[in-house]
């Protein structure tokens, strides 16, 4: 499968058959891979919601700043939080860090495979906490979020008659190496980088 990851992702699988999958589109024969059928599902808002979880936090200004005065991007200096948490908190591994806290990340719908237009995302977990880690969690939260959404509609394409065993992810989100991480655990797929 293909993910083609921006303000949106594109999850794109082909096959020999012709698929019929409940929620996502498809199949349109020779459109990505000649005499093949492509399938594609998608999520509405993954890099937007990324950018909108982070950007809206009382903490992003401070943030923004530090990064820049590092010239590093805001997404490398969550990415670096997280990892002196890990330390820290003595926390067994990352993904852990998001025990109390989930987001589920149809905030603008859900395209795939639920195919709900007005589905709502939802914030749980959420305290009174302004801090630059409580960003940095729920950073991590909503990645993980976007990632079972990727793994959701993986395994309804596969439920349906598609074997995906492997990821090709390009775009913006997938050069952001916790993105990819927890991607890859998440969905629990092989996943490869690609760079144009």
């Amino acid at each position: 499968m293909a993910l083609v990851c921006g303000t949106s992702t594109c999850q794109m699988a082909v096959s020999q058959s012709k698929l019929f999958i409940p929620g996502v589109w498809g199949p349109f024969w020779s459109a990505m891979i000649p005499e093949y059928w492509l399938t594609e599902g998608g999520q509405t808002a993954t890099g937007a919601l990324l950018d909108y979880i982070v950007e809206n936090h009382v903490a992003s200004p401070r943030l923004a700043n530090r990064a820049a005065s590092q010239n590093v991007s805001l997404f490398e200096l969550l990415n670096n939080i997280l990892k002196t948490m890990v330390d820290d908190l003595k926390s067994p591994f990352l993904a852990a860090l998001t025990e109390n806290i989930h987001v589920l990340p149809d905030f603008h719908g859900n395209r795939s495979p639920i195919a709900d237009p007005k589905a709502k995302g939802i914030i749980c977990g959420l305290t009174l906490d302004t801090s630059e880690k409580q960003l940095a969690l729920l950073y991590l939260a909503t990645v993980q979020g976007i990632a079972c959404g990727t793994r959701h509609i993986v395994e309804h394409c596969n439920a349906h008659g598609h074997k995906i065993d492997m990821l090709l992810a390009c775009g913006g989100p997938s050069k952001n190496p916790l993105f990819v991480q927890e991607l890859a655990d998440i969905v629990g797929r092989f996943l490869v980088t690609i760079y144009l």
